[in-house]
């Protein structure tokens, strides 16, 4: 299905599913290419996508709001196998799912984002190979509310950054119960501005003293105290110094 830059197409699913047995041999085999303005609404399937990038839809300039539906089993070749959002894209998702979907040999199973993307309400986006969401030069607009059932896989393009730029207020706990990073290298916190972030884990120091080896560091030997009895009475004396007693001659005072 092709949505030309002039155009507008409202596609209520309506329990059907629409379905593309392409081969992924080129950009057309995605099962919708928008280069206009698409609607998504009702129950029902975008599946069987094979393109080189957007498996399930390919977004060229154009604009998709997904208010229903499942985008779903769909693959690509390299980036975005449910959604690829090119550089003039614009993808909006409030309602519906995004799940089991693959990049084969690139990122964003879920999403490819090469723009700014929107997620609201309690929209699903999981399951999908290898990550759920990659964020090119990107960020998610998650307005004043975002609660998905599950955490939503992210990659950076950059590594570390900022994820979210909308009104939500996020805590390091709420951060982590919307997002999670695909990458064990990073991991969700939330920075001073309240927005969800990447930011690399900190190294654990470990303790690489080898008790074996001799020219390890250890604490000095406390000194030895003794008590030695005489007539007369007793006094403590330091192993640190010489021992020197002479029984027939004593040296203190008795």
């Amino acid at each position: 299905m092709y949505i030309p830059s002039n155009k507008t197409l409202k596609l209520n699913l309506n329990g059907h599913t629409l379905k593309h047995t392409g081969t992924g041999a080129s950009p057309d085999d995605s099962v919708i290419k928008v280069e206009g303005t698409l609607e998504i609404t009702g129950d029902g399937k975008i599946t069987g996508g094979r393109g080189l990038t957007g498996g399930g839809i390919y977004i060229n300039g154009g604009k998709v709001i997904m208010n229903g539906g499942a985008i779903e089993g769909n693959y690509a070749n390299q980036n975005g196998g449910g959604v690829y959002v090119g550089a003039n894209g614009s993808f909006d998702m409030t309602g519906g799912s995004i799940t089991g979907n693959t990049a084969t040999q690139g990122q964003g199973g879920g999403i490819y984002a090469n723009s700014n993307i929107g997620l609201y309400g309690n929209s699903t986006i999981s399951n999908n190979s290898t990550e759920d969401i990659y964020l090119k030069n990107a960020q998610i607009d998650t307005g004043t509310s975002f609660h998905p059932s599950k955490a939503v896989s992210v990659t950076l393009a950059n590594g570390a950054g900022v994820v979210t730029n909308g009104n939500i207020k996020y805590t390091d706990g709420t951060a982590k119960s919307a997002f999670s990073s695909q990458n064990s290298a990073y991991e969700v916190h939330a920075n001073e501005s309240g927005q969800a972030a990447l930011k690399a884990v900190q190294a654990t120091p470990t303790d690489t003293t080898d008790p074996t080896d001799p020219t390890t560091p250890t604490e000095p030997a406390q000194p030895a105290t003794y008590t030695v009895k005489l007539t007369g009475g007793a006094m403590p004396i330091s192993r640190a110094a010489p021992l020197r007693l002479f029984p027939e001659t004593p040296q203190w005072p008795l």
